[in-house]
């Protein structure tokens, strides 16, 4: 009798609750600090394009709630480098809620040694299935709260199941509780879960509205295929559970905020920006407004924002030329002869080489001053991840760009005893996509490709 009365409580003026507030939503950024560039179609979300839409919206909208789903930080198997400044754009951004997710349980330890050091930001994390763990429990709410309204948060998978309490009785009682005092408050599940868990918080009934994490398996390469299919955005039809975009590349819009989204500054100042055309399936619902993708038409001053990307840019940058100082001594036992070699015995493949856009991979980096950050150099250059490969520009000229050993493998043994049957390999399509992949190169089909560049 007193759960129906409860269920009945929390429903009572639902609508009317969901229609007064307006909330924007992201998160999932994996590390995703700026988009590639390579690609237009694929010039979507980065830090400073979020921090200044949102700046924006809150200007126009300053009630507005925002939620930041977690999953901002780098996976564990990958460089700390970023952590510092994901964590500082976040603190820019000042959601009112954040979902404390997978990467922030396998961070925890940077995560609370910039805490400690920055001592300028308590982050409303939220995880209201907690285990009791002192070391979290420090950092980590319940549920977080305002004005009018309610965030509780939801995380599990079998990897963290010592941490985090599964869905049952036992947590929904500790939820019940929990919101007897927000009976009449907009009532918000930040979820990070599998599809049954899902199921069971809509008919639990205790929330106007789930947003969900991307359920985008943590090593799929970013793409922008969310973008020309919104649908797949939706985990759940009845009632409506949609996924924040993967990579931080937009933000759903919710209640009144799906009739009211800010115009873009290039439509506002008539000023032309090169934008792919936006594509949706047939049966996608186009009004109101679900999504707001940070492409070059969103782009807007946040000097908040600029400071800590320009940061980050120099920590790339100092990042580069420490781990360069190491390589540096690698040259000298280096496996790789380099393009210029190949020349003397194999003319008229390098007249293709020269031709091709490999051979100015390097030159594309130098006009976006991108030729000393680590994650691009390691596509335009040879042997940039591989010990006696690239080191800069000033020490290893001779292995910049994409080179013939890129596809063919290190060959300096080669060009000293080129006897029969000690050529190169044949290369495959498994060497092209580790960088021909769906964010550098969206339409790559090695068939068709390998015809720009094919020689013998």
């Amino acid at each position: 009798m007193i759960l129906r009365l409860l269920i009945l409580l929390l429903g009572l003026k639902a609508d009317l609750i969901f229609a007064a507030h307006g909330y924007l939503a992201y998160g999932d950024l994996r590390g995703h600090i700026e988009p590639c560039g390579c690609d237009p179609s694929t010039d979507l979300g980065g830090i400073k394009r979020l921090g200044g839409m949102i700046v924006r919206e809150r200007a126009v909208h300053p009630s507005l709630l925002l939620f930041d789903l977690g999953n901002n930080l780098p996976l564990a198997s990958e460089s700390n480098l970023k952590i510092p400044f994901l964590l500082s754009a976040q603190a820019v951004l000042a959601p009112d809620a954040i979902l404390f997710n997978d990467l922030e349980m396998q961070r925890f330890d940077q995560l609370n040694l910039w805490l400690r050091q920055s001592a300028t930001m308590v982050p409303p994390y939220i995880l209201s299935n907690l285990r009791d763990k002192p070391d979290f429990k420090k950092l980590v709410r319940p549920f977080v709260s305002g004005k009018g309204w309610v965030a509780f948060g939801y995380v599990y998978n079998d990897s963290i199941r010592d941490v985090v309490m599964p869905w049952g009785p036992e947590l929904l009682r500790q939820w019940r509780d929990n919101l007897l005092k927000h009976a009449s408050d907009f009532r918000v599940l930040l979820f990070s879960g599998s599809d049954v868990d899902l199921r069971q918080a809509i008919e639990s009934k205790l929330f106007e509205v789930i947003i969900s994490s991307n359920t985008a398996k943590p090593d799929r390469v970013l793409g922008s295929e969310e973008r020309y299919q919104e649908s797949r955005l939706l985990r759940s039809n009845l009632p409506p559970v949609y996924m924040v975009p993967l990579g931080g590349q937009g933000f759903l819009r919710g209640g009144n905020l799906q009739l009211e989204e800010v115009k873009p500054l290039s439509e506002l100042f008539g000023t032309k920006t090169t934008v792919v055309q936006e594509r949706r399936s047939d049966n996608w619902l186009k009004d109101p407004k679900l999504v707001t993708w940070l492409d070059p038409a969103t782009s807007s001053q946040n000097s908040l924002m600029d400071q800590v990307y320009e940061s980050y840019t120099k920590a790339a940058q100092v990042s580069f030329h420490e781990t360069g100082k190491k390589r540096l001594q690698q040259l000298k036992e280096t496996s790789f002869a380099g393009a210029q070699v190949c020349v003397g015995c194999h003319p008229e493949a390098s007249k293709v080489y020269l031709n091709s856009k490999h051979a100015k991979a390097m030159a594309t980096l130098q006009l976006k001053s991108k030729s000393e950050d680590p994650e691009c150099v390691a596509c335009h250059s040879l042997g940039a991840s591989e010990p006696g490969g690239f080191v800069s520009l000033d020490k290893s000229p001779q292995f910049a760009n994409v080179q013939c050993e890129n596809c063919h493998g290190p060959r300096l043994a080669h060009s000293r005893d080129p006897r029969p049957g000690s050529g190169p390999d044949k290369p495959s399509a498994n060497v092209c996509i580790s960088c021909h992949n769906g964010q550098h190169s969206p339409k790559f089909e090695f068939k068709s490709y390998w015809q720009r560049i094919s020689h013998k």
